[in-house]
C-alpha cells in the first residue's frame, strides 16, 4: 500500500479492505520467469525467493508477515474507526496433481494466505479492529484450467 493510499484515509473511514501481499513476493518476477515452455531454471529461482519471504524461523514470524502487520498498524492509525477487511488469494490452478509447477504455485499461494490470516491475526491481538476472509471455497471452480 503507497503512502498516497494510505493519506486518503480519514478518522471517518468506516470499512478498509486490502488484498496484499503477492506483489511483495515478486509475483511478476515469477510469473515472467515460470511462463516459458518449458520453464527455465531461473524459474525455480524466483519461487525460491518468494517462499524465503514467506518462511517462518522458530519462535518468530515470516518477513513478509512482520511487513504485513506493520502495514495493519498503519492502516488503523490512518482510519482509527475503520473495519478492515484483508482477504487472501484464489489458488490460480483447478485440477492439479502431482509436483509440477501449478502445484507449486498453488502451494505458494496457500503459504502467502496462511501468512496473510497470520498477519492479521497478530494486528487483533494488538487491538487492531481487523478481520480475515479466505476466499479460495468462493472461488474454487474458477481457477485456469476449470472446465465446468
Amino acid at each position: 500500500m503507497s503512502d498516497e493510499q494510505l493519506s486518503a484515509l480519514k478518522q471517518s473511514t468506516r470499512l478498509v479492505t486490502l488484498t496484499v501481499g503477492a506483489a511483495d513476493l515478486g509475483l511478476s518476477r515469477v510469473l515472467a520467469a515460470c511462463t516459458p515452455v518449458p520453464p527455465t531454471t531461473a524459474c525455480q529461482t524466483e519461487i525460491d525467493k518468494a517462499l524465503a519471504l514467506l518462511a517462518v524461523p522458530p519462535g518468530g514470524e515470516s518477513m513478509l508477515g512482520g511487513r504485513l502487520t506493520g502495514l495493519y498498524a498503519d492502516v488503523a492509525d490512518a482510519a482509527p474507526n475503520a473495519l478492515i477487511v484483508v482477504t487472501g488469494y484464489p489458488l490460480l490452478f483447478d485440477h492439479v496433481q502431482g509436483d509440477d509447477l501449478k502445484t507449486q504455485i498453488n502451494r505458494a499461494t496457500a503459504a502467502l494466505n496462511l501468512t496473510i490470516k497470520t498477519a492479521v491475526e497478530s494486528a487483533r491481538n494488538s487491538g487492531v479492529n481487523i478481520f480475515y476472509v479466505d476466499v479460495t471455497e468462493e472461488f474454487a471452480g474458477h481457477g485456469i484450467g476449470c472446465t465446468d
